[in-house]
């Protein structure tokens, strides 16, 4: 932590293990305090929240041990994103149906930042004179800047109340109704479980899509840590670099040269 590295999940961690030397902490130890500290929680969270620190905190001090995940650590990516129409339906039916709903599923949709992280914007973070707002928490355990769209900023400025927290929403069973009813509204029927992550999901394939940003450049915006992270959206677009493949010999047009010369 004097190091300025994440703490966000350390303090479960310093009590479990307490004053047990760095030298102890083994394998079968780490897999004890993951089952111990998250006994009812996926693998991804379980590597998130404990092998990934407790290794940060090894190698730190100098000790490397070949750390076996769990298994599933890594989980299902999860790319499912919304057309131009798909967007412009949920997002209208959202904003009839709740202004500051509305206006949240804009922000996430066109900064591609999390719904906790959003959850916790604050009016003083936002500068509307340069269309930036200042994510101070993330999951990454670092601060981000991102740009806010012209869209974002309509959004955002249609809102009446700018003291305390923006959107003056919580992660609780009634902002999801709210996206249920949203999104049957819409006519959309996505995923199980994809929910507001969709517009996370669809901010990255559009960036593809429609500005030609690759795998580094949205590891370049601070929203994906690693190109790992980022690189779950390289197959949704047929790139430049992929459409080549036209320039290859035609054998349909070869075997009508061929017929021709024949007849010649």
């Amino acid at each position: 932590m004097h190091a300025d590295r994440p703490s966000r999940f350390l303090s479960p961690l310093i009590r479990y293990f307490g004053l047990t030397p760095l030298a102890e902490i083994d394998q079968g130890a780490i897999d004890e305090a993951a089952k111990k500290l998250y006994p009812d929680a996926s693998a991804q969270t379980r590597n998130r929240q404990v092998y990934s620190p407790v290794s940060a905190i090894m190698r730190h001090s100098g000790l490397v041990i070949a750390l076996r995940r769990p298994k599933g650590a890594l989980g299902k990516p999860r790319t499912t994103f919304l057309t131009l129409d798909q967007a412009t339906s949920l997002l209208s039916t959202a904003a009839a149906t709740h202004e500051r709903f509305g206006a949240l599923l804009n922000f996430l949709l066109y900064t591609g930042v999390r719904l906790s992280e959003a959850l916790r914007l604050e009016w003083d973070d936002i500068d509307f004179g340069r269309s930036v707002a200042l994510m101070r928490e993330t999951k990454n355990g670092s601060a981000i800047t991102v740009h806010m769209p012209p869209d974002a900023v309509a959004a955002l400025k249609s809102l009446k109340v700018r003291k305390g927290r923006v959107f003056r929403l919580t992660k609780s069973g009634r902002l999801y109704a709210l996206w249920a009813e949203a999104e049957k509204m819409a006519g959309l029927e996505l995923p199980s479980r994809s929910a507001f992550h969709v517009l996370r999901h669809t901010h990255a394939t559009w960036r593809r899509l429609y500005t030609g940003a690759d795998t580094t450049a949205l590891t370049q915006t601070g929203l994906w840590r690693s190109r790992n992270a980022a690189a779950v959206y390289e197959h949704v677009d047929a790139t430049a670099e992929s459409r080549k493949s036209d320039l290859l010999p035609s054998v349909r047009k070869s075997k009508k040269v061929v017929r021709r010369e024949k007849k010649q």
